[in-house]
């Protein structure tokens, strides 16, 4: 039995699975930034989760991969 595995997410998106980096990844989304994920709470329209859903299956990343290169990207832009 596998334990431990509270800080890992499924991973696997393919019909091929080659090994257990292909079933889990880590939370960050396998970037060493020595950053952990912390939790959060947004209310968005529902048209605009579901554009997101679909912007980040298409690039084959979480919403939560997506949603934090988004606002990462504004703030740099802004400055902050």
């Amino acid at each position: 039995m596998m334990r431990n595995l509270g800080n890992y997410t499924p991973a696997a998106r393919t019909s091929h699975v080659h090994g257990m980096s292909d079933v889990f990844r880590a939370p960050d989304g396998g970037r060493d930034r020595g950053e952990r994920w912390v939790k959060t709470s947004v209310s968005m329209k529902p048209s605009t989760r579901r554009r997101l859903k679909q912007y980040a299956a298409s690039r084959d990343v979480t919403i939560q991969e997506a949603v934090d290169a988004a606002i990462s990207e504004y703030l740099d832009r802004e400055g902050v």
